[in-house]
């Protein structure tokens, strides 16, 4: 992953955000919104009060192929009802593995800041690290899947995607 095209992005911008990838496999995007009178180039993402929720999730094509499979990146849309502010925007691609502590992680972070009327309340935090378990669900697969056969059946990790 490289860079985000944006650092002031206003909902609904179909297809005009743009995240550069570099592998094949799941890649999810997730906001969290830098607490007021927090210096965002001081805000890691790290702190208890950072919360974590799931605005795209790229998983399978079909049966047998990533979503990113050959991707050099992937277009999203910020959901229209996001409030606006400042935001760490997380990118993760990641190749999930049938061994315990296989999976690859491709993970980058921007500071963005959403503009726009909002009026959304984000739901289904993540706390990174603590969110995802090394033998969990979409971390840890069959060996089938991690083999690019029977991706229906994939389920990607954390919180379920918020549209606003």
């Amino acid at each position: 992953m490289s860079q985000l095209n944006s650092s002031s992005m206003a909902p609904p911008a179909k297809n005009s955000n743009t995240a550069g990838i570099v592998h094949g496999g799941p890649a999810q995007i997730y906001l969290a919104k830098v607490p007021a009178n927090t210096d965002i180039t001081k805000f890691t993402g790290y702190e208890p009060n950072a919360n974590w929720f799931k605005i795209v999730s790229f998983a399978q094509k079909n049966d047998t192929a990533w979503v990113t499979l050959d991707a050099t990146e992937v277009k999203f849309t910020i959901p229209k009802k996001t409030p606006p502010g400042l935001y760490l925007l997380r990118i993760e691609a990641f190749w999930p593995n049938y061994q315990v502590d296989g999976t690859q992680w491709y993970v980058n972070c921007a500071q963005v800041d959403i503009v726009g009327s909002g009026g959304g309340t984000p739901s289904g935090f993540a706390k990174f690290p603590g969110s995802y378990k090394i033998d969990g669900p979409g971390i840890l697969v069959s060996n089938d899947q991690y083999q690019s056969k029977n991706l229906k059946k994939y389920v990607a990790p954390g919180p379920a995607v918020w549209t606003g």
